[in-house]
């Protein structure tokens, strides 16, 4: 989000060996542009996934859209941009920069001429004590403040100077200090603590539930004049659109997001893709797919080019990843493997982004199962694969394809669904079930993905289970570099190691839906929640000549 009026990007240089995130002006819109007197009157319908809660942002799996009101309301260092990418802040925490990579240090500038609704100063001391209590929150998030080995506070009390321990580096901290609450707020995850604690930004919140968010402007913002000044935040999905003022947003596109585009003549439309992956997960625990030959084959059996068509009901915007870490947005994405397809006769593991259906039956032999009759046979029985699969409509449309396309080569599969993505992975973690489908978030770090294989600070979500030397290896080299240059060598061999190993498959990058009215104007549709509701501040109300007939467009970045 751009919270001073125009959007504000963070630019990352290299100077001498020395990253610096700097900040950098560029207007949104001209003052011309939208009708002020419009906007002032008017509320914003904003429809998330829900529901909400009351946890601070350092809380595990913090849903997206919790977490996306907190953007609204709370100092934040960085933001996520249109695209996903995270940028410089610019509002109450005006800048940082990593000045020196020995001994890490990151600067924070601060804004000190703001309030928070309370009334009172935003300064260094909310920073301290921030510190102070995310150190005791288990995670990747509480062990970055963790590594930090000091907070100095300069004599002005402008800037705030983190000094990280030379021994623990860490390269995500880009991610801290991010949704900062009040010194001496209350702490819990009841929804009515929303309203309760302190705001500071472009917002407060006057009301909350589980279902219903409201916020209103805050007046002592001194930038953003021309926003909105009432926003209504809802639970809902983008089938229930309404009204002149409305924006929603579908992280994964269903068959209804795409009848409501067509109830909807008069609204805008865009499809972005989504920072998730839809994959397979084998189980580390289940003896059928112990074998790498055995997952290899499988999953080369899936021709992902030709399976788009039946996952994706949005016809076509999808594609298949090329990677488990990043999301496409994220300009460490890496290219579509070009070589060529493994051979028939002699099939290697070395190509990680092509599929082989022809393959598929002599891994599955050389792992020792024997074909009869068209059926698969492993150790004197006839090989049963139990698949469980998340709720949502692309999960099962994946399921379904994969389970076709097994079955056709002689696998037997039975379906099993479970009540959430995350239940779906802990039981193949487990050993539950042998193999399953869900979507995963990829977030706005790969350690995020990195934390499903190995406790770095504790768990996040979607655990995998594998736990291997060469994974702990890999992962140590990972966790050595704190310059993000260096490291990012680091994460593409993490990456290019898990897709060799077969433990993921990633299936398809599915779309996300921005569905808007035509009378809010400067919106940029986005795959990502946070980077859709992150630039509310630079929305107004398009003037009646600009508003647009239905669109349908479609972006890959």
């Amino acid at each position: 989000m751009a919270r001073g009026g125009a959007a504000r990007r963070g630019a990352l240089v290299v100077l001498f060996g020395v990253l610096i995130v700097a900040l950098s002006l560029v207007a949104a819109y001209s003052s011309s542009t939208f009708i002020p007197a419009t906007t002032s009157s008017s509320t914003l319908t904003l429809a998330l996934p829900g529901p909400f809660s009351g946890c601070p942002s350092s809380t595990a799996l913090l849903s997206d859209s919790t977490r996306a009101i907190l953007d609204l309301t709370r100092p934040s260092a960085f933001q996520t941009g249109y695209d996903g990418q995270l940028v410089g802040e610019g509002g109450a925490i005006q800048a940082a920069e990593l000045t020196s990579l020995s001994p890490e240090t990151v600067v924070y500038t601060l804004n000190t001429h703001l309030t928070w609704s309370t009334g009172r100063p935003f300064g260094p001391s909310d920073m301290v004590a921030w510190w102070h209590q995310e150190q005791g929150v288990p995670g990747l998030v509480g062990q970055g403040y963790r590594d930090i080995r000091s907070l100095v506070v300069s004599p002005s009390k402008s800037q705030v100077t983190a000094l990280f321990y030379a021994r623990t580096p860490f390269t995500e901290w880009n991610l801290l200090f991010r949704d900062v609450e009040a010194a001496g707020a209350p702490g819990g995850c009841g929804v009515d603590l929303l309203a309760v604690r302190p705001s500071l930004g472009p917002y407060e919140i006057t009301s909350a539930t589980s279902t219903v968010v409201t916020l209103s402007a805050n007046p002592s913002w001194p930038l953003n004049y021309n926003r909105f000044q009432h926003i209504r935040v809802l639970a809902s999905d983008t089938t229930h659109a309404s009204g002149q003022f409305y924006v929603g947003f579908s992280p994964v596109v269903t068959s209804s997001d795409l009848g409501a585009i067509a109830a909807h003549s008069s609204y805008a439309s865009s499809f972005v893709s989504s920072p998730n992956v839809l994959e397979v997960a084998f189980s580390p625990a289940s003896s059928p797919v112990s074998s790498t030959d055995v997952r290899a084959g499988l999953s080369w059996a899936l021709d992902r080019s030709r399976l788009l068509s039946r996952i994706d009901p949005s016809g076509g915007t999808s594609s298949v990843p090329t990677s488990t870490l990043y999301p496409p947005s994220s300009p460490l994405y890496p290219v579509p493997d070009l070589a060529p397809a493994p051979s028939r006769a002699t099939p290697t593991l070395s190509g990680t982004g092509v599929d082989c259906p022809t393959c598929s039956p002599g891994l599955l032999a050389r792992a020792g199962w024997v074909e009869r009759g068209g059926e698969w046979w492993s150790r004197g029985r006839r090989v049963q694969l139990t698949l469980g699969v998340g709720p949502t409509d692309i999960d099962q449309r994946a399921a379904r394809a994969v389970a076709t396309t097994w079955r056709r080569l002689g696998v037997a599969v039975t379906l099993v669904t479970f009540a959430s993505d995350d239940a779906t992975a802990r039981a193949v973690a487990t050993g539950a079930l042998p193999v399953g489908i869900y979507t995963r978030p990829l977030g706005s770090s790969p350690w995020w993905v990195m934390s499903s294989y190995e406790h770095v600070g504790g768990e996040l979500s979607y655990p995998t289970g594998v736990t291997t030397p060469v994974l702990s290896r890999v992962l140590a080299r990972v966790t050595n570099d704190f310059n993000p240059q260096q490291a990012q060598i680091s994460w593409e061999i993490f990456d290019q190691w898990l897709q060799r190993q077969f433990w993921l498959r990633p299936l398809v990058t599915p779309p996300a839906l921005t569905l808007w009215s035509g009378r809010v104007g400067n919106v940029q549709p986005s795959g990502s929640l946070l980077g859709l509701v992150d630039q509310v501040t630079n929305w107004g109300v398009a003037p009646p000549h600009a508003v647009p007939t239905t669109t349908t467009t479609v972006r890959t970045s």
